[in-house]
């Protein structure tokens, strides 16, 4: 971290830029070698003795993101579903279901499609936690420990299904900025929402099999103990208590703010509510809620911030949004510098190659910055090239584009379900993160290419 920013250096990559690699290389090695808080917190503290900013606005880029706020009080809201005993009855239910009992790849696949029906129309951040917490309790249930194969995969599977399935939709904030960026780029042609949406359910569904096939086929995990599971279960299922029928009903609403802004009319008077609460203003209302009516069988707010708040990974996420902000500044000329590597291979090649090329360099690339930044960053240079080539089907590259760069799971500062997944290294290992973060983005890569670019050619 101090010593990287000391070595040679050429255009357009600064010293700035130099020292902030240094920097973010430094923070990845603690990540995957010595801890999570720590690690963050030194390197936020470097940051902050850089050009780039002082520690206090370091500090302040990592603490006062709004990614961090969500995932504090989204872990305290789940922490009062658990603490009453919600998630364990949930999983209870599943696991007893005619359709899961002694079925676990069908439960498996249940878990997979909530959290794309989920995914579609609620923040991912809130959506993991909740879809974790399930796999936590089924794996208590059933005697898999922590760092058990199938909880770790299914951990990192939540993330991956989850983002396919965040982008279905155009109006959300890593696809709305390529498309934006390509309606202002080609003077005003936009991609038909119909055309969109089938394209992006298509390249989730097929993902989303490919993925389930290797995960079944090939990582193998050994979900004995699911499929043996109805010895665990008899008569271990409780009616629910009047306490725990109203946290259900309390849960219940919470979600339905998350989901309402997007269903309802805007021109109603809730709906311009729910949108100015947003994510996080209604996390942060149902902790008031619940606080408020002090139920003697709940939780107090100390013990749900002490217990049920994971801040090993809080800390690492403010560390990997405050270098994944450093990483994408223009004065660093990292970005600058990623342009001048990579055009001069793409010079000369056909079409298809070309495209093939653009969509794997987005695809590294995203696993280290910022995936929205990568996305942001790439469009205008897939659009020029694409006209330079003429032979390339411009609206299809940016479809694909959109889904290449989403799916960011390498790294901690790629995304924030990257972060969290690295933060929760009691349930998942470095080895299995690595493994599935290079699995995903190169199933991602190639259902893009083999499938993605043909459909888009047709739909467009």
């Amino acid at each position: 971290m101090s010593g990287f920013g000391h070595l040679p250096t050429t255009e357009p990559l600064t010293p700035l830029g130099m020292q902030v690699l240094g920097i973010f290389i430094g923070m990845v090695y603690g990540w995957l070698f010595c801890g999570q808080a720590w690690p963050s917190v030194l390197g936020v503290i470097a940051l902050g003795m850089t050009e780039y900013c002082s520690i206090q606005e370091a500090i302040g880029s990592g603490w006062g993101n709004n990614t961090i706020m969500l995932v504090i009080f989204m872990m305290a809201v789940m922490g009062v579903l658990d603490h009453a005993g919600i998630s364990e009855w949930l999983a209870y239910n599943l696991i007893s279901a005619k359709i899961t009992k002694g079925r676990p790849w069908v439960l498996t696949a249940i878990i997979w499609i909530a959290t794309i029906i989920l995914s579609t129309t609620v923040s991912i951040i809130p959506l993991l936690v909740m879809m974790w917490g399930i796999v936590y309790c089924i794996s208590d249930i059933v005697g898999m420990k922590k760092g058990a194969k199938w909880p770790a995969i299914m951990i990192c599977a939540t993330a991956y299904v989850g983002s396919c399935a965040f982008v279905i939709f155009p109006f959300k904030s890593l696809q709305a900025a390529v498309l934006g960026q390509y309606t202002e780029l080609s003077g005003g042609i936009e991609i038909p929402f119909a055309q969109y949406f089938i394209w992006q359910a298509m390249v989730l569904v097929v993902s989303t099999i490919v993925f389930f096939l290797f995960v079944k086929y090939v990582l193998k995990p050994d979900v004995s103990k699911i499929a043996n599971a109805e010895l665990v279960l008899e008569n271990q299922a409780k009616n629910l208590t009047n306490y725990q029928k109203f946290v259900l009903i309390y849960f219940l609403i919470v979600i339905a703010f998350l989901l309402l802004p997007s269903m309802l009319p805007a021109s109603w008077a809730i709906t311009g509510l729910m949108k100015n609460l947003g994510v996080v203003g209604t996390g942060l209302l149902a902790l008031g809620v619940i606080s408020f009516c002090s139920f003697k069988e709940g939780p107090s707010l100390k013990e749900l911030f002490g217990k049920s708040v994971s801040w090993d990974l809080v800390f690492l996420l403010m560390g990997a949004m405050s270098i994944a902000g450093a990483i994408r500044s223009d004065a660093t000329g990292i970005n600058a510098w990623l342009v001048e590597v990579l055009l001069p291979m793409l010079d000369g090649k056909n079409g298809l190659i070309m495209m093939a090329l653009i969509l794997l360099f987005a695809g590294i690339v995203t696993q280290v910055c910022n995936n929205l930044a990568t996305a942001v960053m790439f469009t205008p240079i897939a659009y020029n090239l694409a006209v330079a080539s003429g032979s390339i089907n411009i609206p299809a590259l940016m479809l694909c584009l959109i889904g290449v760069c989403n799916v960011a799971l390498l790294l901690p500062s790629g995304s924030a379900p990257a972060a969290m997944i690295w933060g929760n290294k009691e349930w998942v290992d470095s080895k299995t993160i690595i493994t599935i973060g290079i699995a995903v983005a190169a199933i991602n890569l190639l259902v893009c290419i083999c499938l993605g670019v043909p459909l888009a050619t047709i739909l467009l």
